[in-house]
């Protein structure tokens, strides 16, 4: 590295820290004790028993390895549990059986190395891939704006799962392809490795068979390599990436247990196209999952500009083969997604946007931008105008990122305070039955009515006596919730206000205090 790009990596190491130390806050809490985490976090309430039990020595060798081995919760590849084992391991040896004790601590220090550190890793690698640090300014917009996405900062926030693993390992192929530079040689062969550890965390890596058939194919046009070469090449990265997926979950090697590893993907990738428990509430048309896209990355003009973006990038500046390989891998997985998958959480897009929005940079270069930057308006060319749309566009993005970011991290920093506010459960159901309020106790009351035009939703806090009763239907009435004292129930309606509003910013939000929520 030159200087300037030593430069520019301490800069973003920074950055990275910084932001690192800011996830601890809202990362050391909503986990005192395993009701909590429960309460708090569904998955990471799931997860954290197994994890337990690959850290509890049996009474022999035998139920010691068993127990590290054996770790029965197979939707997840061993990488993942492997990983977080290894992290415990300092832990366990420290607090010993008192670990369990220790809850809070212990998932903090799951979410950072985890979740937080790999994603930031990831983001890093990107940003060096687009812009070799060469410069400031665009590479420390471009991990400005992947790491405050809304939905890298929500994956960030109380969030131990393989996904930032996987995402990662993801990474790491491109990054060993970038290194290969159509040599065909050790970097090709890591980035198979790379690509097994991820398609055996969480089945990432099965999804860069068009990436590397485009990159042997690229080879053989520039004549870089021939054609037996090209597929003893092909045939050498699957045994190996398929090799890593089995030594990286050894339990594919028992027979009995591999049935069982087989079937549970087999039934999970089924409530995935179907949908969860009620499947007549799901469907696979791919525009439902716009708002989904919306809420947590960018709107469909902004997801087209990116697309646009690199496209683009294809056929123009330095990482030409780059976003080729990142366009070969976006195209299998967004029509995965879009065709096959009925449910919609949010962080499935991570694996797509993440690589995606790297190239939003490549529209703009230094020739289109120095008239912009020089005053030289009257030398606007369509390169310069398309450069400026593109700042205008990435900038305007940073801006709605940031005003849906923050309140996510406000919202992840109360969180126990605000599950601990109110009871978890509302007194009464959607089924229309009244129920009695007690007069002395305080509730937070959401009153909706999703028939009018539009549709709207208060918040606020009132005592049992001044209310009397509540009773609610699925599409209108009021649902109310014990609280502490008045001052909780305030503000369980003023959080759960604004979090309404975020994630459906088309009905009408009112707060605790009667007015309006605009955003």
């Amino acid at each position: 590295m030159t200087r300037k790009q030593k430069n520019v990596l301490i800069i973003l190491l920074v950055l990275a820290t910084i932001y690192f130390s800011g996830m601890i806050f809202p990362n050391n809490q909503g986990a005192d004790d395993p009701r909590l985490l429960a309460i708090t976090s569904q998955d990471e309430g799931f997860q954290y028993p197994f994890l337990m039990r690959m850290l509890t020595p049996g009474e022999t060798l035998k139920e010691t390895l068993t127990h590290i081995f054996s770790y029965h919760h197979y939707i997840y590849g061993y990488p993942f549990y492997v990983a977080s084992a290894l992290v415990s391991l300092p832990l366990r040896l420290f607090w010993g059986d008192a670990l369990a004790g220790h809850t809070q601590f212990h998932l903090l220090v799951l979410r950072q190395t985890i979740s937080v550190l790999p994603m930031l890793a990831s983001i890093l690698v990107l940003v060096y891939l687009q812009t070799r640090f060469k410069s400031v300014w665009q590479a420390i917009g471009l991990f400005v704006f992947l790491a405050f996405i809304p939905g890298i900062v929500r994956q960030n926030l109380t969030w131990w799962h393989p996904d930032a693993l996987a995402i990662f390992f993801a990474i790491l192929v491109f990054y060993f392809l970038d290194r290969d530079n159509l040599k065909f040689t050790k970097h090709f062969y890591l980035a198979a490795v790379f690509c097994g550890l991820s398609a055996g965390t969480k089945l990432l890596g099965f999804f860069f068979f068009l990436a590397i058939a485009g990159y042997l194919l690229i080879g053989l046009i520039q004549k870089k390599i021939g054609v037996q070469k090209a597929v003893l090449s092909g045939f050498l990265f699957i045994l190996i990436m398929l090799f890593v997926v089995l030594i990286a979950n050894p339990l594919l090697l028992i027979p009995q247990t591999r049935a069982d590893i087989l079937e549970t993907h087999l039934s999970h990738n089924e409530s995935f196209r179907t949908g969860w428990e009620n499947m007549d509430t799901y469907n696979r048309n791919p525009a439902t999952w716009l708002p989904v896209l919306e809420r947590w990355y960018g709107g469909i003009f902004f997801l087209a500009f990116a697309i646009v973006s690199l496209v683009a990038g294809c056929f123009q500046g330095s990482q030409r083969r780059l976003n080729l390989l990142i366009l070969l891998w976006v195209i299998p997985y967004s029509l995965y997604l879009l065709l096959v998958i009925a449910v919609r959480p949010d962080h499935y897009w991570m694996p797509v946007l993440l690589p995606l929005f790297s190239a939003i940079f490549s529209l703009i270069n230094k020739e289109a931008l120095s008239p912009i930057f020089s005053g030289k308006f009257e030398t606007f060319t369509l390169p310069v105008g398309v450069a400026l749309f593109s700042l205008l566009a990435i900038g305007g993005q940073v801006i709605i990122n940031f005003q849906k970011t923050i309140p996510i991290y406000q919202r992840a920093a109360n969180q126990q305070k605000l599950l601990l506010a109110c009871d978890a459960n509302p007194i009464n159901e959607t089924n229309g039955i009244s129920v009695q309020l007690t007069e002395s106790v305080w509730y937070a009351v959401e009153e909706y009515n999703q028939v009018t035009i539009p549709p709207f939703r208060k918040f606020y806090a009132i005592l049992g006596k001044d209310l009397g009763s509540a009773a609610a239907t699925e599409t209108s009435g009021n649902l109310a919730w014990a609280c502490q004292n008045q001052e909780m129930a305030i503000f369980r309606s003023l959080q759960k206000a604004k979090e309404f509003k975020l994630s459906y910013p088309d009905t009408q939000i009112f707060g605790p205090d009667g007015q309006e929520i605009y955003r």
